[in-house]
């Protein structure tokens, strides 16, 4: 898969390209996606592979 993008660009001192650009297609090669719950990235996939985060939160203390 390929895409085109329109390009405008604007630095650090407000100068602004006077119009869009469009750039050569560009073809994709690999698609991450990152998954997220409660703020926190607990999984990414990448083609047919996916990959968990998993960490375990202990509690001190005496039991109830």
């Amino acid at each position: 898969m390929s895409y085109t993008f329109h390009i405008k660009a604007t630095d650090n001192v407000s100068n602004t390209t006077a119009s869009w650009t469009e750039s050569d297609p560009v073809k994709v090669e690999a698609v991450t996606k990152y998954y997220a719950f409660g703020g926190s990235k607990v999984a990414m996939s990448r083609g047919d592979e996916v990959r968990m985060r998993i960490s375990v939160a202990t509690t001190w203390g005496a039991p109830p």
